[in-house]
């Protein structure tokens, strides 16, 4: 229960000194329209990026089919947003239904998903200075802090790569369902409230994350908020409220992961690694340099966070805690946001930094509850000033990491050269710029990290089978095929490796493998026709490619070559 007794720091919205600062960046709209620039002068050129093929590949590039008809919005609601029953089930529809709205736009061109990532991004910091101003009731201290926070360089990641939307999107659901709970609990119409939970429903459907979202609410009322009329029912409608949003979630969760035949499991950080991440985390916002675009675990450095830690302390004790209800709310938000961050494992052991940008919130809260009056003025706004040209250029060289698929890789092998996932990204863009024996030599380098990784072990196939290196591609795949006998295909290199060496009908074999399989890879049915036609098999060729054409009935090559039968 509340306690009623305590007095409460109040968060009205005060008065501040006119002067021409406040004209210039504060009055009216202004902070809205400062953000917008701010952000769009760092961030414009991400405009001009393309994929990286890590994630935007599986979620746009190769789901075109998929997200390019919106007849297929519902079954947003059914499956992972990754397609990949086999891996750790990520549940995120409103995520994949914006991919679809993106698609309806502009197709697989890159622009207009970056330029959604920049829109999203702009709102979010919008509606973080709306909270901060409601909270801290200083429009300029929330101004500040969020400029800081819209060209912080370890959040660049959350705008530069498409995929980083997810935390940008959650941000922007879950900060407008506080601000309509903040209305409700404050007196406001029940339509607040109903605001307040679909917004909330909203972010669940968009990163698992979101989760804790109730715990923050409570925190406020219990901290920072006035006093409404009856406070105990609208406590309680809202819990209610909550576990309804929390329970329907789950079980649309757990249909999808029926319907998906999905792993249910998921791993854990030890406490060791969780630690370094932690650290790792907090040293790249407060010293935002060497970062990363794929921090693998064995590489991450936790001592800079550490130093960070004693800064922050330090500072703490010289400048005091003005508003120490700020600072406990702002200490629950950022906790609850790194949890499920440094707890679970996300697949591979990584600490991705756009992870980071619900959590640095938190800590901003922190800042603002500090007695930042005991510094000058001349030395705040030097130091501010300071803090957005570095931030601002940090943010604006490192989102240049996020340019295409090799920058992208090239960063991530440099920076994390024990990842096997890297290497393996580094060799498939060396291998689609016909760049082989760089290719190769990542491959392996990948397959040294971990050698039963079915991906590693189809990349080297197929890179030698492209070298005509039949023999050595012949030994990965019978290694792929004995260790995943159904992984997608590999029958079809295999099939492809026998017709190079003149073994007909293991090739024909393999190829209906394939076929049975993965049905719609349509260049089984190609390569199996082609097997038909080198023994003149011309009937048994025309049947196979129609059996094709039922997937795809406008796919040129086989309609060509099925043209090219029908030829007197």
């Amino acid at each position: 229960m509340m306690p009623q007794n305590k007095k409460k720091t109040q968060t009205v919205l005060t008065p501040e000194p006119e002067n021409a600062m406040a004209r210039i960046f504060i009055k009216g709209f202004r902070p809205y329209l400062w953000l917008l620039l701010l952000i769009a002068a760092v961030y414009g050129q991400t405009l001009g990026f393309g994929y990286t093929n890590y994630d935007d590949d599986q979620l746009i590039l190769n789901n075109q089919a998929f997200i390019k008809d919106l007849s297929h919005a519902g079954q947003a609601f059914r499956q992972d947003a990754l397609s990949n029953p086999k891996g750790l089930f990520y549940y995120r529809p409103l995520l994949t239904l914006s991919f679809m709205l993106d698609a309806q736009l502009g197709g697989a061109k890159p622009f207009i998903y970056h330029l959604t990532n920049l829109l999203v991004h702009i709102l979010s910091c919008w509606a973080f200075f709306v909270l901060l101003s409601k909270l801290t009731g200083q429009r300029s201290k929330s101004f500040y802090a969020s400029l800081i926070f819209a060209i912080h360089p370890a959040l660049s990641q959350a705008v530069a790569w498409i995929p980083g939307r997810n935390d940008s999107l959650l941000a922007l659901f879950l900060l407008a369902a506080m601000a309509a709970f903040i209305r409700h609990w404050e007196g406001g119409k029940r339509r607040w409230f109903a605001v307040s939970q679909l917004l909330f429903l909203a972010s669940l459907l968009t990163k698992e994350t979101a989760v804790v979202f109730p715990l923050i609410g409570l925190a406020y009322v219990f901290f920072l908020g006035k006093s409404g009329l009856n406070p105990k029912r609208v406590i309680a409608l809202n819990i209610t409220g909550w576990a309804l949003c929390v329970l329907l979630w789950y079980l649309m969760r757990e249909q999808a992961l029926i319907l998906s035949n999905a792993w249910r499991g998921f791993k854990l950080f030890t406490l060791a690694e969780a630690a370094k991440g932690l650290l790792s985390y907090l040293g790249k916002l407060g010293l935002p340099f060497s970062l990363s675009v794929l921090p693998d675990i064995r590489n991450i450095s936790w001592p800079k966070g550490a130093a960070i830690v004693v800064l922050a302390a330090g500072s703490m004790i010289w400048l005091g805690l003005k508003n120490k209800r700020l600072a406990a709310f702002g200490f629950i938000w950022t906790v609850l946001f790194l949890l499920p961050v440094i707890i679970v494992v996300p697949g591979p052991k990584t600490f991705l930094e756009h992870r980071m940008y619900l959590p640095f919130m938190g800590i901003l809260m922190i800042v603002l509850s500090l007695a930042l009056e005991k510094l000058s003025m001349l030395i705040s706004r030097g130091l501010l000033i300071f803090l957005l040209m570095i931030f601002s250029a940090g943010s604006f060289v490192h989102s240049r990491s996020f340019k295409n698929d090799m920058v992208f890789w090239q960063n991530a092998a440099v920076t994390s050269p024990d990842s096997d996932i890297a290497r393996n990204g580094l060799g498939k863009a060396y291998y689609q710029r016909g760049r082989l024996v760089e290719a190769g030599r990542q491959f392996l380098l990948a397959l040294e990290q971990d050698p039963q990784n079915p991906v590693y072990l189809y990349n080297a196939a197929a890179l030698y089978l492209t070298r005509n290196m039949t023999d050595s591609a012949d030994i990965f795949i019978t290694k792929e095929l004995l260790l995943y006998p159904q992984y997608p295909k590999a029958n079809f290199i295999k099939a492809q490796i026998c017709q190079a060496k003149g073994e007909l009908p293991e090739a024909e074999k393999h190829y209906l493998k394939e076929i049975g399989n993965n049905p719609r890879y349509l260049k089984s049915y190609a390569g199996l026709a082609q097997l038909y036609l080198e023994q003149n098999k011309k009937d048994q060729a025309r049947g196979i490619l129609n059996q094709g054409l039922q997937y795809d009935p406008q796919n040129t090559y086989l309609r060509r070559v099925l043209g090219e039968l029908a030829a007197p």
